[in-house]
């Protein structure tokens, strides 16, 4: 994966261009798994270039796409990135409802222990920081 090498050569912009080129190959195709594993890729590198609002937007479209093609992997993975890049935005209400949405729906995910424990730390914080 081209995308990948340029993403660890810390070359961001030669990674989009790849993953931007898998996703409209993919879409032409009708292929809606290499889609969403495109938009997927599209948020990690959005998220670590600091563009978390970019980073939502494509986890968003990959977990939507991911859960009507019954990809309980990417769905998974997505989700779980979409509540961390909401954490990071300051929307600590949608990143517990995205981490919910994952546990709750059983979504596969490699990350859901973690996610778990997180979840739990977020409810502290949220009631630590509940308005008046």
């Amino acid at each position: 994966n081209m995308g990948l090498a340029y993403k660890q050569l810390d070359d961001f912009r030669r990674a989009a261009r790849c993953y931007q080129s898998q996703l409209k190959i993919s879409q032409s195709l009708g292929n809606r798994f290499g889609e969403s594993t495109a938009l997927m890729n599209l948020g990690v590198l959005y998220a670590q270039t600091g563009d978390l609002s970019q980073a939502v937007k494509h986890y968003a479209r990959s977990a939507n796409i991911s859960g009507e093609i019954g990809n309980s992997v990417n769905e998974g993975i997505s989700l779980c990135n979409l509540s961390l890049a909401c954490y990071k935005l300051g929307d600590l209400q949608k990143a517990i409802e995205y981490a919910q949405l994952t546990i709750l729906n059983r979504v596969n995910s490699p990350y859901a222990d973690q996610l778990l424990e997180q979840l739990n730390q977020w409810r502290k914080q949220q009631t630590v920081f509940a308005p008046c």
